[in-house]
């Protein structure tokens, strides 16, 4: 029996974009672990809104998490305030799991619409 590999394997970088984009040789395995947390947090909190995917870019200062939604008004809520709701609890979660405090401004979360969300499985 053969080894299995899944096919967006050798597609990821042609067709499809890559859903962690950071580089941090020293801090690669703290940051992965975050990520997966954070796609599971996320996914947990936002599974019933039609949520299609969950992208992670990080900088030096600052992480930037990209939610893309079917139905992104949603998430966003009457006068934003279902995402600034959402932002604090990642806060709160990201600082759990770091187990220290984050600096001033340091997640930006942006909601995008899915143009067609029936060619998202």
């Amino acid at each position: 029996m053969g080894q299995k590999v899944h096919p967006a394997v050798f597609r990821t970088g042609i067709i499809y974009d890559w859903n962690s984009r950071w580089l941090n040789r020293k801090k690669i395995k703290e940051y992965l672990r975050e990520d997966v947390k954070i796609r599971e947090f996320l996914n947990k909190k936002l599974s019933k809104l039609g949520l299609g995917k969950i992208e992670i870019e990080r900088s030096r200062s600052s992480t930037r998490i990209i939610v893309h939604a079917s139905r992104p008004g949603l998430i966003i809520g009457r006068g934003g305030a279902g995402v600034e709701q959402l932002k604090a609890d990642l806060q709160k979660f990201i600082t759990k799991i770091r187990k220290e405090p984050l600096g001033k401004g340091e997640i930006r979360l942006e909601i995008e619409e899915i143009k067609q969300p029936e060619s998202v499985a």
